[in-house]
């Protein structure tokens, strides 16, 4: 387990070192987990998204990883109508989470579908997620993470 946390903490790592051109976000998250949030920009519909935090109800730590894939175009006429002048895409993905600490570990996939807003003219986004998500060590489980946060680009 302390092997998969090294990993992620790596891919965290690297990913912090390519942040140029507002590419690499970092932020707070509030929900499943509670803690910091970063997000790598492939390209204009591909991303990296991290987020570590510490669960203060189970007290463990809680650590995940996903692969992102953004939509601009479904809620184009909504922001079209609106004062916004940023962009609104929804997304989903594909991930993994871990959860360690107190208790036994765990390892399972999640799912996230989530709608994000990146301002035009500054390097922020907001962003509402849930994530369906199956544990599959040490034992099957079903579960929804569901949160929320902010991010700045560098």
């Amino acid at each position: 387990m302390k092997f998969l946390a090294g990993i992620f903490l790596s891919i965290f790592i690297v990913s912090f070192s390519f942040g140029i051109s507002n590419k690499f976000g970092l932020g707070i998250v509030v929900g499943t987990p509670t803690g910091l949030s970063a997000k790598y920009w492939i390209d204009n519909h591909n991303a990296l998204d991290f987020a570590t935090g510490w669960s203060f109800k189970e007290d463990r730590f809680y650590l995940h990883f996903n692969y992102l894939v953004h939509n601009y175009s479904l809620l184009k006429k909504i922001l079209q109508k609106s004062e916004l002048r940023g962009n609104l895409p929804l997304y989903a993905g594909i991930g993994i989470r871990t959860k360690f600490g107190k208790g036994d570990d765990e390892i399972g996939f999640r799912i996230p579908l989530g709608i994000t807003y990146l301002f035009a003219g500054m390097p922020l986004d907001l962003f509402l997620e849930f994530a369906p998500s199956l544990n599959f060590y040490p034992e099957t489980d079903f579960f929804v993470d569901t949160s929320g946060g902010i991010r700045y680009y560098f």
